[in-house]
């Protein structure tokens, strides 16, 4: 047998001098007393794996609804600029779109952050300073910037991932 395979049945991967005491249920390698301590059922190149799939997926699923967000109120808009004023006007589409899009990004942002959480906190006004800083983060373009940021992370992530 050779001393390369005996050491993949009997040791730890990442210390190759401790005894193995439990096998990853993803790739199967064997982990020491140390690496369990760190997660019980998988080895750290693969729960920093899982880990950088799970938020791409997330960013990926953000992203989605917001565009179909901003897609609904720039379809609203031309629906009514067709039916009623009779005359379409794309300042108003481009405009419908960025809304609709900041409307879900404000959701994000306020569900990502515990920022409005404790400026509402603050006894007799809180409530009215965070629904301020919302809208002062809304007229400043935050959401909207926050929709182009999550588009730069997928587009980061899936050129890193192609040069690999």
């Amino acid at each position: 047998m050779n001393s390369l395979n005996t050491k993949a049945l009997y040791y730890c991967h990442t210390h190759p001098n401790l005894f193995l005491q439990k096998r990853c249920k993803e790739c199967r390698r064997g982990m020491c007393h140390t690496c369990i301590h760190h997660n019980f059922n998988y080895c750290q190149s693969c729960l920093s794996q899982a880990f950088k799939l799970g938020s791409q997926h997330k960013n990926q699923q953000q992203v989605l609804r917001m565009f179909i967000s901003g897609s609904f109120a720039f379809c609203i808009g031309l629906a009514y600029q067709l039916f009623i004023s009779k005359q379409i006007d794309y300042t108003y589409l481009l405009l419908g779109f960025c809304i609709g899009v900041s409307i879900l990004s404000i959701f994000y942002i306020s569900k990502r952050t515990d920022v409005f959480l404790e400026i509402s906190k603050v006894p007799f006004i809180g409530w009215k300073l965070a629904i301020f800083a919302l809208i002062l983060t809304t007229i400043s373009g935050g959401p909207f910037l926050y929709f182009l940021y999550k588009l730069v992370l997928i587009g980061k992530s899936s050129y890193l991932k192609y040069q690999q």
